[in-house]
């Protein structure tokens, strides 16, 4: 376990009796929620949030080849994650500072989805490292992975076995703010950051779930099914779940 900005959540779920981190069992509870994309007010994982599940090649819906996966909604260990919409920028490979690449608006999860490697294969995982700007871990994790970082070659040999990373940014420079388009800058000029920023604008996360006192909290979804099959708190420079998960057949 590495270091976070405060004591944990309890992020792991009641399925599949495995920890979201740093070695005992969770059950659930507290913390553990989820943003739906049609809101849902049952009780469990089921929220509401401002997640979409429809339309175009984004959604559920639309007529899409490869659809966003159904709920259940949660993000807790085994839970499908809703189709959070995250505007900013979107990379695989790094190499580059990203505010050199478009900023995107309108993207969301199954965007990430559709993200293919050089050879046209589609990725397999995703890390989401949710974070925030007032953050002292997360502001050291995005300087080593930064292009200039200790761990700089680190985003293009994730992306090598098929995994992406991606910082989303879910309170800004100060606690319990929401984060801005203009934060996205602070962060890249602080960081040279080369790999996937993005903004929770909305608060969907935290709404859903994930807890604002243990920043950061890092998810790992398997993009087929949209299933977070890993999770932590805090600063783990060994990445030992997310390696685990990209070394597996």
């Amino acid at each position: 376990m590495g270091f976070a900005c405060s004591p944990p959540p309890v992020i792991g779920g009641t399925g599949g009796g495995s920890s979201a981190g740093g070695g005992s069992s969770s059950t659930g509870g507290g913390n553990s929620g989820s943003g739906g994309g049609s809101s849902q007010t049952g009780g469990g994982d089921q929220g509401g949030g401002t997640a979409s599940t429809g339309g175009g090649t984004s959604g559920t819906g639309g007529g899409d080849a490869n659809p966003y996966p159904s709920g259940p909604y949660g993000v807790t260990l085994n839970k499908v994650i809703a189709n959070f919409a995250l505007p900013g920028y979107f990379t695989a490979t790094g190499g580059v500072k990203v505010d050199s690449l478009t900023l995107a608006q309108g993207n969301d999860l199954q965007a990430v989805r559709q993200f293919k490697d050089t050879n046209g294969n589609p990725y397999r995982y995703l890390l989401l490292d949710i974070s925030a700007g007032w953050c002292p871990p997360c502001n050291q994790e995005a300087e080593d992975l930064g292009l200039l970082g200790s761990k700089k070659a680190k985003i293009a040999e994730w992306a090598g076995k098929g995994g992406i990373f991606m910082t989303v940014l879910t309170e800004g420079y100060d606690h319990n703010v929401l984060p801005v388009e203009a934060d996205l800058g602070t962060w890249i000029t602080a960081h040279d950051t080369q790999s996937s920023l993005v903004i929770d604008p909305t608060s969907a996360l935290e709404t859903a779930g994930i807890s604002p006192s243990a920043f950061p909290t890092n998810l790992v979804l398997d993009l087929r099914t949209m299933k977070i099959v890993a999770a932590w708190y805090g600063l783990d420079t060994t990445y030992q779940k997310w390696e685990a998960a990209l070394n597996a057949p």
